[in-house]
């Protein structure tokens, strides 16, 4: 997880994920994630963290965390069809 990694950066208070494909292929669990993750965050993508947003997400992340593991693993999957079928044409 690499927003993961970001979290021992103390001086990080502000981050746009705006146009990353997380944001596209997991519209209703990056924010969250990032959030609960990265606690030094007052702003993403240019919106406030509010304290409710903020224990919210901290209540979900175990379930988000399940999630993030199915969506690694079905990218992973993707990447390895697409790989396979290029594989083929050549």
């Amino acid at each position: 997880h690499t927003v993961a990694s970001l979290k021992d950066n103390s001086e990080l208070r502000e981050l746009y994920l705006t146009g990353n494909p997380c944001t596209k292929h997991w519209e209703d669990g990056y924010r969250p994630y990032v959030v609960a993750t990265l606690p030094q965050l007052e702003r993403l993508d240019g919106n406030e963290i509010t304290r409710s947003e903020r224990i919210k997400a901290m209540q979900a992340l175990p379930g988000l965390e399940l999630q993030l593991r199915d969506l690694a693993q079905l990218a992973r999957d993707r990447k390895a069809e697409h790989q396979a079928r290029r594989a083929l044409r050549e």
